[in-house]
């Protein structure tokens, strides 16, 4: 995580609006969502942020002399209204860390504070890095101190109305 810290604010946002101005990389959708003013205000209803991970399918395919790993993450944005979908294509590596409330017992989390006895918790920010060896860094800071890291070769993610279930993107590519 170069541009998250674990503050009060989360990261440092204009030196991360700096850093995404000056990469050029093949990836376009990784480019476009990093970019995105919308992803970047928590006022947003399309916005990552307060979202609620749903769902983390890591999946293994291929032949058996070349197995490439794939992910999924769905996320219910804060409002409920949106789901964002990303998918982590040729994963090279991933890491969890489940939020410090998690790691006390059940009984004394739920007398310290009940409302966080709730998977993750929330995503707080997040940050997409573009490493010198072609490989994308998606980092996510969760409240309560949980992190998520994956390390992938390509990115796609889709925005998705919880109304009627429609992406609202017009240039979605598709995971093959």
């Amino acid at each position: 995580m170069k541009y998250l810290k674990n503050g009060p604010m989360g990261w440092d946002y204009p030196a991360y609006v700096d850093y995404l101005q000056g990469v050029s990389h093949p990836c376009d959708d990784a480019l476009e969502f990093a970019r995105a003013e919308w992803n970047h205000n928590w006022r947003d209803h399309r916005s990552a942020h307060n979202g609620w991970i749903e769902k983390i399918l890591i999946r293994e395919d291929g032949a058996l002399n070349h197995r490439v790993i794939n992910m999924r993450l769905e996320l219910l944005t804060y409002h409920e209204d949106f789901r964002l979908v990303f998918d982590y294509i040729d994963v090279v590596g991933y890491a969890f860390s489940v939020p410090s409330s998690k790691r006390r017992s059940w009984e004394t989390n739920r007398r310290a504070k009940p409302w966080v006895d709730i998977g993750h918790s929330y995503w707080r920010v997040d940050e997409l890095l573009f490493l010198d060896d072609g490989v994308l860094s998606h980092d996510i800071l969760l409240s309560e101190d949980g992190t998520l890291q994956v390390l992938c070769v390509d990115f796609i993610y889709d925005l998705i109305a919880v109304a009627d279930g429609q992406s609202v993107r017009s240039s979605r590519r598709s995971l093959s």
